[in-house]
């Protein structure tokens, strides 16, 4: 009976488009996406400059989708959802051979994170070791641990 009210942390897959499959017990407050900065080929998490997508919940931090059985397209707003970033238009192409990172923010359970690899037209979750983001507000530079 108490494993029914038992937290589910949020976990994603990656899979072509790349679109996003998500498992877990919350609710999606935020997705992002970063890509890396020009002459860079791995991004850098948390860095505003980086950020090439942004969806958000239209009715509030707390009214975000349940995680469990969510896919998102990337570039495809998601019903319910507004794009914060870009803040006009569709979100860009991602340019293959670079290392991308997505972040999904939620509430009710620890969010999901990670890497992947944008091979021509397939993604490829990878683990990128040793990369950490300063604690500094303002300029984030990717440190090794």
């Amino acid at each position: 009976m108490l494993s029914s009210c038992r937290e589910i942390p949020t976990s994603v897959k990656v899979g072509n488009g790349p679109s996003f499959s998500f498992h877990g017990s919350g609710r999606l407050a935020s997705f992002r996406i970063y890509g890396p900065q020009p002459g860079y080929k791995i991004a850098t998490p948390f860095d505003a400059k980086s950020l090439v997508w942004r969806v958000q919940p239209t009715e509030g931090y707390f009214k975000g989708a349940r995680v469990e059985g969510l896919k998102i397209e990337y570039g495809s707003i998601p019903v319910g959802y507004t794009q914060a970033i870009p803040n006009s238009g569709t979100a860009s192409a991602l340019p293959p051979g670079q290392v991308y990172y997505f972040f999904a923010e939620t509430t009710n359970a620890p969010p999901a994170e990670g890497f992947f690899y944008l091979d021509g037209t397939t993604p490829i979750q990878i683990k990128v070791p040793g990369l950490c983001q300063s604690g500094f507000v303002g300029d984030v530079k990717a440190l090794k641990c």
